[in-house]
């Protein structure tokens, strides 16, 4: 189980960089086939732009969230190597996207569009749908949030509580910031 909620402690860098340069691959062509893209390192939009652009959006999140939090280590921690932080994106992304593609079903989307467009004729179905969405993709998602930590904590060695308060605004200012750049 300590494997699982921290690889980085674990697992060696090349093969923690190599799963997760497989898995941006592996994201940008499941968003081409269901029709997401990466808006953030935490958010998936739906999205019919051209490839290239969903590769874009998908290089660029990782790379804004990868420069701001390397800047934000450096000040942790001056020793704190690129390849750890990195690692630490491209691994903490994964089960987001692994849950990402229930989103994009079609009979969620249409229980959703319900609930949003017309919140007063919801049917007890589309209402379950939606739990049980809820109920699937939170775990994931507090789980990549555990590997964003995880993977921060050992990259920068922070133990002092204001480290871990400044990785936590980090967490949500910079991915809601890149969805606008």
């Amino acid at each position: 189980m300590k494997k699982l909620l921290n690889p980085f402690a674990n697992f060696d860098e090349k093969l923690l960089l190599a799963i997760g340069l497989l898995f941006v691959v592996i994201n940008i062509g499941l968003g081409e086939l269901i029709g997401f893209r990466m808006g953030s390192i935490l958010k998936f939009l739906p999205s019919n732009w051209p490839l290239p652009a969903k590769a874009l959006s998908s290089v660029k999140s990782f790379v804004v969230a990868i420069t701001a939090f390397y800047f934000l280590a450096f000040v942790i921690n001056k020793k704190t190597r690129v390849v750890d932080i990195v690692n630490t994106f491209l691994i903490g992304v994964i089960p987001i996207m692994i849950s990402t593609p229930i989103t994009f079903l079609p009979f969620f989307k249409q229980a959703l569009d319900t609930v949003l467009n017309n919140p007063y004729s919801i049917e007890p179905g589309q209402l379950g749908i939606i739990l049980l969405f809820a109920l699937i993709n939170i775990p994931f998602g507090v789980y990549s949030v555990i590997l964003y930590y995880n993977g921060f904590k050992t990259a920068t060695n922070m133990k002092k509580w204001y480290h871990i308060l400044m990785f936590a605004i980090a967490l949500l200012i910079i991915p809601a910031l890149t969805q606008y750049m």
